[in-house]
């Protein structure tokens, strides 16, 4: 009987020492199974004693790693961060620990993003401005093409005035020397029929 007693009461000892061995995370964010509706940049997990620096955590999206920038150990703390929000999608958060004590420990907690649709189109919106910024600090070719065209045409007609000045000079003068040849010739005519008309007089 004392056997039995003494064999339940190391039982009730040791168990609350196994579930507490087992229950390592305090808190997290995302916690399991949670459903994210708004933005998230930081995920972290929280301990219920200190971890080793060596500690580390990875992001999956449907078996596809996702990359944290950053990923840091503070006291009790695991935090892993992103430059961008997380898109829809399901994901699980794998963390890997060494305890002060040296124990390694291991586990996972999945979650889901399902932003609404303003929210979602945002982030895309976002991602997409940042590459149109940066092809347009970049001239195409096609506009550099066209801007020599206009200097090349530009300067051709720089060049052309000049030429059609002369010519017009050159039309006017010609004009000229044909009216005064007109004119003289008019006055011969004149000065012929003016002679003949005396002789005949006489």
């Amino acid at each position: 009987m004392k056997k039995k007693m003494l064999t339940i009461l190391s039982f009730l000892l040791i168990f609350p020492l196994a579930v507490s061995a087992h229950t390592t995370v305090k808190t997290s964010n995302p916690s399991e199974g949670e459903e994210i509706t708004q933005e998230l940049t930081e995920l972290f997990i929280e301990f219920a004693g200190e971890i080793e620096d060596q500690s580390t955590m990875t992001l999956t999206k449907e078996t596809e790693e996702q990359s944290f920038d950053t990923v840091t150990v503070q006291g009790s703390k695991l935090i892993g961060t992103f430059n961008r929000s997380l898109t829809n999608g399901s994901y699980v958060l794998s963390w890997k620990i060494a305890a002060k004590d040296g124990h390694i420990l291991t586990g996972e907690i999945p979650f889901t993003v399902n932003l609404p649709a303003t929210e979602e189109e945002n982030t895309t919106n976002k991602e997409t401005d940042t590459l149109i910024d940066e092809e347009a600090e970049v001239p195409s070719d096609t506009e550099s093409n066209q801007n020599d065209k206009e200097e090349t045409t530009s300067v051709n007609e720089e060049q052309t005035s000049p030429e059609l000045e002369t010519n017009a000079k050159e039309e006017t003068n010609n004009s000229s020397v044909a009216t005064i040849s007109i004119t003289i010739l008019i006055l011969l005519l004149i000065g012929g029929a003016w002679i003949l008309f005396r002789k005949r007089g006489k």
